[in-house]
């Protein structure tokens, strides 16, 4: 089921996070959602954090429950842990901080052999990513589409760690990706606009040319400088390609 497409309302300057709102529940998907493989059967859909006052963008993979649940990124129990043990341990804002996923919605995940939650994978995947590019440039207010989103935020810097799933499972994963997004903070502090893109989705989904190079696992912790490479209208941007710029990787001790 599918609403009908309107005009975004102008960006608002408070975020939902700010406010107190409560959740009518999961949400209908947006006209656009349509097209995707994964809209009769992924659960709700859950916008971005609203760009505005933002210093850092934070790029996982896809929503959770909690998130499509309440509308809200980083809501539900897993919400509130990675805001504990990434921002609140770096001593970094929530009301500075804006939250984007690679997949909108919830898709009907596979089961892996130690009953955690997978990835889509296959061309589906791909689609699927393409197709929620059309809301780069929205966020979404007290369950309603706005524009504005991580076009509107532009990005410059990108800065790879690991998914936030895995500071769940292992601790050492915890320590790496708090060491990670302390220097992404580090580089906000120089003027940067930087981008944390978490796991592998949203390194591919950035990276491309580079996740083939070594994936997550290599380049952890490493950034390079760039744009947003995508456009809202669910097709790559004119002249797509892993940018130049990429080759100048910076090393974990800066």
């Amino acid at each position: 089921m599918t609403q009908k497409p309107k005009e975004l309302p102008p960006i608002i300057g408070r975020a939902a996070t700010e406010e107190t709102w409560t959740s009518p529940g999961v949400a209908v998907k947006p006209a656009g959602c349509g097209s995707c493989k994964y809209a009769p059967t992924g659960a709700g859909f859950c916008g971005d954090d609203s760009p505005e006052g933002k210093k850092l963008l934070i790029i996982c993979p896809a929503a959770t429950k909690g998130e499509v649940f309440e509308q809200i990124p980083w809501a539900g129990p897993q919400g509130w842990a990675y805001s504990r043990m990434f921002l609140e341990a770096n001593d970094i804002p929530r009301n500075e901080v804006m939250i984007a996923h690679v997949l909108r919605c919830r898709p009907p995940f596979k089961r892996t052999n130690a009953g955690l939650d997978s990835y889509p994978t296959g061309a589906a995947r791909r689609a699927a990513e393409l197709t929620c590019r059309q809301y780069d440039d929205s966020h979404t207010y007290r369950g309603v589409l706005q524009a504005g989103g991580i076009k509107t935020f532009a990005p410059d810097t990108f800065l790879v760690t690991f998914e936030p799933e895995k500071a769940l499972e292992v601790t050492a994963y915890k320590r790496v990706i708090q060491e990670d997004i302390a220097k992404a903070w580090r580089l906000v502090q120089k003027g940067r606009r930087v981008a944390v893109v978490m796991g592998e989705p949203a390194f591919a989904l950035v990276g491309e040319g580079l996740i083939e190079e070594g994936g997550v696992k290599n380049f952890r912790g490493h950034y390079w400088r760039g744009e947003w490479a995508y456009d809202t209208m669910v097709k790559l941007a004119p002249g797509f390609a892993a940018p130049k710029a990429v080759r100048k990787w910076k090393g974990r001790r800066e």
